[in-house]
């Protein structure tokens, strides 16, 4: 009887040793399934949408390492509501829900958010145009009708101009109020506003890599070409609204170039001079609102003199890094 229970003991005590070890594995393999999940393409099923929202989007990971890295599951539920005629209200919801997401993110990939921008211009083209003319025909024609039949079957002088007018503004009211006509989707201008505003919020946390030297440099200029497209293809319309992604996106990259100014070669500096100092980069040359303000190629040069004064204070011992 002694000999069972110390046999009993024994086996307790092991399991109760291996016990943290099984919950560590337990857990680190559910941790692994939940990173694996926020990498996959979304799955546009009542299912796989849940999933997304209920299992991937609030997690620290996904706003933390994913999302800034990649902004493709943006894309993929712009391009989903494209494809089933949904308008920009929804468009503007998906825009919104990533804004705030992105607000747990500490930075934004520059590279993946040229490449973001490449996608989504085309699909917007759709999605910022003007109403189409033969829905406005439509209207046009139905209230048309409306009016020929008031003043055929409905006008009589002793009934009085007011009533009489009061009832043509009520059918014509109910007509443009009808599915038909009315979607119940917002305007270019306020779906613009939405889009600017996270526009400028990824561009505020772009990075890049002082590993990659001047290749950054051409990052900044494909990103200053891709927002010049917004304008081109009418998703932006107002060019002060251009101008001001284009002065983000310049103060984010001058602030890289403080904060690598040590460690960037001397080339780079002088390379990015020459070309600003060209005149022919669009970005950079875009008037100013005002006539006062610093112009963006002057501010660029501001940073490439100061950042290279810091590098050579170093390599000639003036100053410590």
């Amino acid at each position: 009887m002694k000999k069972n229970a110390q046999f009993l003991c024994s086996i307790l005590f092991l399991l109760l040793c291996g016990l943290p070890a099984f919950v560590s594995a337990a857990s680190e393999k559910k941790q692994k399934s939940i990173e694996d999940a926020c990498y996959e393409p979304i799955s546009f099923t009542p299912q796989g949408i849940n999933h997304f929202f209920t299992h991937v989007i609030n997690t620290s990971f996904y706003k933390q390492n994913v999302l800034p890295n990649n902004l493709q599951h943006i894309n993929q539920f712009i391009e989903h509501g494209i494809k089933r005629r949904q308008g920009r209200a929804y468009i503007q919801s998906i825009m919104r829900l990533f804004n705030n997401t992105l607000k747990g993110s500490m930075y934004v990939n520059a590279y993946t958010y040229n490449h973001f921008l490449e996608q989504l211009t085309p699909s917007l083209v759709l999605t910022c145009a003007p109403v189409y003319k033969d829905a406005a025909e439509a209207m046009k024609k139905r209230i048309n009708e409306i009016l020929y039949e008031h003043f055929l079957h409905k006008f009589e002088m002793k009934q009085g101009t007011t009533a009489f007018f009061d009832g043509i503004t009520t059918d014509i009211t109910q007509c443009v109020q009808e599915p038909s006509f009315v979607d119940g989707d917002i305007s270019c201008a306020e779906f613009r506003k939405t889009l600017m505003s996270f526009l400028e919020h990824a561009l505020s946390k772009l990075v890049w890599s002082s590993v990659d030297g001047i290749d950054s440099w051409q990052n900044v200029k494909m990103i200053g070409q891709s927002l010049e497209k917004l304008l081109e293809k009418k998703i932006i319309t107002d060019e002060d609204d251009l101008n001001d992604l284009f002065i983000s996106l310049v103060e984010r990259y001058a602030l890289f170039i403080d904060i690598n100014a040590t460690i960037l070669p001397f080339d780079m500096y002088k390379q990015i001079q020459q070309e600003v100092l060209a005149h022919n980069l669009y970005f950079l040359e875009l008037e100013e609102q005002e006539s006062f303000l610093e112009k963006k190629s002057e501010r660029m040069i501001r940073a490439l003199l100061e950042g290279e004064a810091k590098k050579r204070a170093v390599e000639y011992g003036i100053v410590t890094s």
